[in-house]
């Protein structure tokens, strides 16, 4: 049995792992992010929107995030951050680091790693 809980918890850990995307275009209202299947608010900047981002992606794989935040890196292109994210067997709270940068064609992607 240890065996298995063994397995399950690192099963659970490669999930919180795994990079993670979303895109998000630069300048895109967040009326054209919600039409697309983006969330968010009127108003919201793209620190916001990736924010909003990285908890649904978790979310459609079942686990809370309790704390996000992102910023924009000295570049004003790159954005940073950190998420804490429920580990859905334990409970136990983890913290990934988390990084957003644009593509050729101004489409954002972040990904998370612990």
């Amino acid at each position: 049995m240890r065996g298995l809980r063994t397995a399950l918890y690192i099963g659970a850990i490669a999930a919180l792992t795994a990079g993670c995307s979303v895109s998000v275009e630069e300048g895109e209202t967040v009326e054209e992010a919600a039409d697309a299947g983006e969330s968010g608010e009127a108003g919201d900047s793209l620190a916001a929107q990736l924010e909003q981002g990285i908890v649904d992606d978790y979310a459609s794989r079942d686990m809370e995030v309790v704390d996000v935040t992102f910023a924009p890196e000295a570049d004003g292109i790159t954005y940073s951050g950190t998420a804490v994210v429920v580990e859905p067997n334990s409970g136990e709270e983890i913290e990934v680091a988390c990084l957003a940068e644009p593509s050729e064609d101004g489409q954002y992607s972040f990904n998370c790693e612990q």
